[in-house]
């Protein structure tokens, strides 16, 4: 029996694919941001001095990279 509904063993599958299938969403969103921000860095042209300055903000933010509006 599910421990969810009380039902057939199948539904803990079925929340198995559910949970699977958001987690490759999410993973797909993270690759697609990551992808986008190498493009913006590329565009950029940022040297060695630049891209050391803007790992150590993103490594030593406490909340991470800092959030500022995106420049189109």
């Amino acid at each position: 029996m599910c421990d969810n509904c009380g039902r057939r063993d199948d539904c803990n599958v079925l929340i198995a694919e559910k949970m699977s299938s958001e987690r490759v969403k999410r993973v797909i969103d993270t690759v697609t941001r990551l992808q986008d921000f190498v493009s913006r860095i590329c565009q950029m042209d940022v040297d060695e001095t630049e891209y050391a300055y803007l790992k150590s903000l993103v490594l030593f933010s406490p909340g991470g990279a800092p959030c500022y509006p995106r420049v189109r």
